[in-house]
């Protein structure tokens, strides 16, 4: 369903926004991992891989349900891992 820019709420705004940061945010850190410039970048990537799979969850809710919950079962899952490697490791 498309609808345009003017017709979406602030909260659906902004939600869009900061999807796309973080997935510039997280096209960045794994250049920087893969090049070896950074070599903890991925200890960042993976959270915000998170927060964009939790914002797309989020959108997804009202139209698509199970792909939905599967969103949020996954970026918390990958919340989950980044605590672990950030604080037992």
């Amino acid at each position: 369903m498309k609808t345009r820019w003017n017709e979406m709420t602030v909260s659906a705004q902004v939600m869009i926004i900061v999807r796309i940061v973080a997935s510039i945010g997280v096209m960045v850190l794994a250049a920087l991992q893969l090049l070896g410039v950074w070599d903890k970048a991925i200890n960042l990537a993976a959270p915000l891989i998170g927060v964009v799979l939790l914002i797309q969850s989020i959108q997804e809710w009202k139209q698509h349900r199970g792909i939905a919950i599967f969103g949020l079962c996954a970026a918390l899952f990958i919340f989950g891992c980044a605590i672990v490697v950030w604080f037992v490791r």
